[in-house]
């Protein structure tokens, strides 16, 4: 089985709305996407879709988040350092197997008390 791995970044803008009139609730956060990175977005699904992508990671979102798009994974990972959301410092463990892509976010604290989870060991090892 042959896993090929492409890395691509892609720079999304708009980022969080600060205004001054209207500030949003803490905890909520206003996104402002134009509508040409829409379309590179869509576009960027379409091709994910063409060569069977099965999931999408990116990170440095402050919290962990996440959805499925006709059955492609994203999954957004945590920083490691500050927190906006309740997620605690940590990585995500990422194994790629004939039958799959498995992934585990891990904290700080429960990899130094005890490393990953046995099960990941065991397919990182076959």
């Amino acid at each position: 089985m042959v896993v090929v791995v492409v890395v691509v970044v892609v720079v999304v803008g708009g980022g969080i709305q600060q205004s001054t009139e209207k500030r949003p609730k803490r905890g909520e956060i206003w996104l402002d996407v134009p509508l040409l990175k829409v379309i590179l977005i869509f576009t960027t699904l379409c091709v994910a879709r063409l060569f069977r992508v099965k999931a999408v990671f990116s990170g440095h979102y402050h919290r962990n988040a996440g959805g499925c798009h006709d059955g492609l994974d994203m999954v957004v990972s945590s920083a490691i350092g500050c927190q906006l959301g309740g997620d605690t410092h940590g990585i995500r463990v990422v194994v790629v197997t004939a039958d799959g892509v498995i992934h585990r976010y891990h904290s700080l604290e429960q990899l130094s008390a005890g490393g990953m989870d046995q099960d990941l060991r065991k397919l990182l090892q076959a």
